[in-house]
């Protein structure tokens, strides 16, 4: 059940770096075609990302307790990362459109060439602006990718030990158990002795008793 969760997470992770990247290109997207080429795959990734979570949601109540908690704690964070990375399509949606009314703008008025040089310069300031918040947003993502790669092995490394100490009480109780037979073994053959032996005392006593009353009578 485990290594389930482990692929939804991956999943999850792997989606929402997919939708920091192509926000960053809808950002930049130099035609309203490629904008709407970009919105149709993260709509898709956000649908994907959100189903993804909630097969999380599905599969964490079924594991032990212990595994449960952290993936119930990581859940939250990935809800949050989730929302956030909603909030920056929607930033960059609107940003896009406005860049593309802007160039459509300029491309009916060529007349306005100096001021269309000047508004470009300040939509190229934007875009480096952007791709700075972009590549931060990337770099805590991959953070978070680590930290949860790091969690997953310190369970796998917790569950392997589990295994090993009850591989070794298994192994005990073997050994216990086969000490046991014999201790029991040894005690079944004394007690068939001890009755052989009894048997053997009786009959020698009865016949000591009946030689004993025959040479009364004679």
């Amino acid at each position: 059940m485990n290594h389930i969760v482990r692929e939804y997470e991956e999943e999850f992770s792997t989606t929402c770096a997919e939708i920091t990247v192509l926000c960053g290109k809808l950002k930049h997207a130099s035609t309203a075609e490629v904008s709407r080429e970009l919105e149709v795959s993260l709509d898709g990734l956000l649908h994907d990302a959100e189903e993804t979570l909630e097969q999380v949601e599905i599969e964490a109540p079924n594991l032990d307790q212990p595994a449960r908690e952290k993936v119930q704690g990581r859940i939250v964070s990935y809800r949050k990362e989730l929302d956030r990375l909603k909030g920056v399509y929607k930033s960059c949606k609107q940003d896009a459109e406005e860049r593309n009314a802007r160039m459509e703008l300029f491309s009916q008025n060529t007349d306005f060439g100096e001021n269309k040089e000047t508004d470009l310069l300040l939509d190229n300031s934007e875009i480096l602006e952007s791709s700075g918040r972009q590549l931060e947003a990337g770099r805590r993502l991959l953070k978070e990718t680590e930290d949860i790669g790091a969690g997953v092995l310190s369970d796998l490394s917790t569950q392997r030990e589990s295994l090993e100490r009850s591989r070794g009480r298994l192994r005990d109780v073997e050994t216990g158990l086969g000490e046991s037979s014999a201790v029991l073994s040894k005690m079944l053959f004394r007690a068939r002795q001890n009755k052989l032996v009894l048997y053997l005392v009786s009959v020698v006593v009865l016949i000591g008793v009946l030689a004993g009353i025959y040479y009364l009578i004679t």
